[in-house]
């Protein structure tokens, strides 16, 4: 984690709440307090199906919101005003050679080759309906109408660092911060179990 030039911020694990977030002092809206970068990200397996273009390794935008907006209206000709506000940088995008997976720069592009794309690159069948990870997908989707919580590529391409990194040890010891429970989680989990009826004690 990167935090801004102060350490405004500190991390802690609770008890209540798990791994957690503090601030010493106030925050102004809209003030950036940390800003890192996934161990994963994934885009939501329906919004593929929706045409919808992020980055596949840091998941931003790839659209132009002239793009978004013929996409989502289905209409190829239709214009929105004041283009030059798009943020979305059309030149810097690039594309994996051997299954055409979409990023926003050649970094995400060198970092995902890095983690995890090597395994994971379908090469010229990533469109294949029998292809396996297009297979799962299509099974997920039955299984997980939106608006969805998570995906199952996030499954896919943890297990793909696994395989592909020369670190395991340090890989899976990231991977652990990210497994604990709180009490709250650990008191709704027994409440779910126990029914309704007890949820009003």
């Amino acid at each position: 984690m990167a935090c801004s030039q102060e350490p405004r911020v500190f991390e802690q694990k609770t008890i209540e709440r798990g791994r957690s977030l503090f601030t010493v002092g106030p925050v102004a809206a809209g003030e950036v307090l940390f800003e890192e970068e996934p161990l994963v990200s994934s885009q939501f397996s329906w919004n593929k199906v929706c045409k919808y273009i992020a980055c596949d390794y840091c998941l931003k935008n790839l659209e132009t919101a002239t793009q978004n907006a013929r996409r989502l209206c289905k209409d190829g000709k239709l214009e929105l005003p004041y283009p030059e506000c798009c943020e979305t940088v059309v030149a810097s995008q690039v594309f994996c050679e051997q299954c055409a997976t979409p990023y926003c720069s050649e970094q995400c592009r060198s970092k995902a080759f890095q983690k995890y794309h090597r395994v994971l690159c379908a090469g010229s069948g990533v469109e294949n309906a029998d292809h396996p990870l297009q297979a799962l997908e299509n099974v997920w989707r039955t299984l997980h109408y939106p608006p969805e919580t998570t995906s199952i590529s996030l499954v896919y391409k943890l297990l793909a660092m696994i395989q592909q990194t020369n670190n395991r040890g340090e890989l899976l010891s990231q991977i652990s911060l990210f497994c604990n429970r709180s009490k709250d989680e650990a008191a709704d989990c027994i409440h779910k179990l126990l029914g309704i009826s007890i949820q009003a004690l």
